[in-house]
């Protein structure tokens, strides 16, 4: 059995789900580091800035990675890791 992590969604604070653990902890550490080199990213270039990052043994030709990088996205926001800021178009920061 796949080791799994819980998951939270900021549009829906009473969702609690599983999620691979070692997909979810790239995809978190690669969207973090991403986020760590810019001053915010928009809602439409995370996937394409965040996908180099991803270790090829855990995503091979990236399958998967661009509907759990949005989960991560959403998984980050509920915990107040990462913020939106309030600026158009909308960016997304480190907290």
């Amino acid at each position: 059995m796949t080791d799994s992590v819980e998951i939270r969604n900021v549009n829906h604070p009473e969702y609690r789900g599983p999620a691979n653990a070692t997909k979810c902890h790239a995809v978190t550490s690669a969207r973090l580091a991403c986020l760590a080199e810019t001053d915010g990213l928009t809602r439409t270039v995370p996937i394409e800035v965040v996908t180099p990052h991803l270790p090829e043994d855990v995503f091979p030709g990236e399958a998967t990675a661009g509907r759990l990088e949005k989960t991560v996205q959403l998984d980050l926001e509920a915990r107040g890791e990462r913020r939106r800021a309030a600026i158009r178009p909308l960016r997304f920061c480190l907290t």
